[in-house]
């Protein structure tokens, strides 16, 4: 694809649902968040944690903090990652939460394929069931505008975030499966 294409798990959330750190939830001889890690960093030329101190270093990546904001929620860590992207030179920065251990090996490659082909500065990941907004390209600098809501106290909806961005279909439902619940859990792992 030519330009830098950086990578981050999102670890940020407090696995309430789950009852314990699903992140670290041992899945078929790694943590959850190894897993993903690993699938992001095949189709990455860098990748970093988002709030995750435990993964980042079994990945030996970087560890992102959210930054200190007068609001919460998942676009802090989507944030910290695109600081980071502009730090390190990156074109696009691709995102998943650390409980999609399926993700696919071509979804970097898809979505800034669509987010360039429709010049826009973001794309989401769909599948027939509906949208994944965290499994997304962005363009490192939607920072500045997300930094500015933020700090005026806003917390977009996620897709908000890039309103023009075009939705990727993958027909793959298991792909984007996530991991919720120790029943979600059980329920997934024997799959693949």
């Amino acid at each position: 694809m030519g330009a830098r294409i950086l990578a981050a798990v999102l670890a940020g959330g407090g696995s309430r649902r789950f009852g314990a750190d699903k992140a670290m939830a041992d899945f078929d001889g790694a943590p959850l968040i190894v897993r993903v890690g690993e699938r992001l960093r095949a189709q990455a030329d860098a990748i970093a944690v988002c709030g995750h101190e435990q993964g980042a270093a079994l990945l030996g990546c970087a560890l992102l903090p959210d930054p200190e904001a007068p609001v919460c929620g998942p676009l802090l860590g989507v944030f910290a990652a695109m600081s980071w992207a502009l730090g390190e030179g990156g074109a696009w920065l691709v995102t998943a939460p650390c409980d999609t251990p399926f993700i696919p090996l071509n979804m970097a490659e898809r979505l800034v394929t669509a987010a360039r082909a429709a010049h826009a500065q973001a794309a989401f990941a769909q599948t027939p069931s509906g949208l994944h907004p965290l499994c997304a390209a962005w363009s490192p600098q939607l920072a500045t505008a997300l930094g500015a809501q933020f700090a005026a106290g806003a917390h977009p909806q996620v897709r908000a975030a890039a309103p023009d961005a075009p939705c990727v279909m993958f027909e793959d439902e298991d792909a984007f499966a996530n991991i919720n619940t120790l029943e979600d859990f059980e329920r997934l792992r024997p799959r693949r």
